[in-house]
């Protein structure tokens, strides 16, 4: 059981997957699926934006990504927006509790939710190396230097909200450039 799927939560809602009578899917999704965003108050499905459900059981853990939803019943999740500058540029304005929404594939509406709270909306993400604070960086470093990289490789991920893939990427990134800086590796 996961934690969390993202490293950033915007905001929590109730989904309901509709049933496949409803215009559902004929089989069930899973937890990690990428719907696109649809506001309610929109007449069509032109403004699709990615923000990714992470449902999530009572303790507030992921649901597992290998087990297939329940339909027809709400759910709770959390929700990521993916692109960082909607966020500012849209989302902060419209997103409020009780704004309703669809999860689209495609054109096609596959479920309808309701934000009931607001988290990490507001805030401003951090998300690459030269953005991480001289202290995570010094912190960072001293890992490398110590043979520490998975160390190394998690606090970069807590300090940017990335996954692992990029994480790794701003490791390397790191190393490069202590390499660089007088071959301080």
């Amino acid at each position: 059981m996961l934690a969390s799927l993202y490293q950033f939560s915007d905001f929590e809602a109730g989904i309901r997957i509709f049933r496949e009578d409803e215009g559902g899917r004929k089989s069930a999704p899973f937890n990690g699926i990428k719907w696109d965003f649809n506001y309610a108050s929109e007449i069509s499905n032109v403004g699709l934006y990615m923000i990714w459900p992470d449902f999530i059981d009572a303790n507030r853990h992921s649901l597992p990504t290998d087990k297939a939803l329940p339909v027809d019943a709400y759910l709770c999740a959390r929700m990521f927006i993916v692109v960082d500058e909607m966020r500012a540029q849209m989302h902060r304005s419209r997103i409020k509790i009780g704004t309703r929404f669809y999860c689209c594939e495609g054109p096609r509406r596959v479920a309808e939710g309701e934000v009931n709270m607001i988290t990490g909306l507001h805030l401003e993400r951090v998300t690459s190396t030269s953005e991480l604070s001289d202290l995570t960086k010094s912190q960072v470093v001293e890992m490398i230097r110590a043979n520490r990289s998975v160390e190394a490789v998690r606090a970069i991920r807590l300090a940017t909200g990335v996954g692992l893939v990029e994480a790794k990427t701003q490791l390397e990134s790191i190393i490069g450039e202590m390499l660089r800086n007088s071959g301080q590796v």
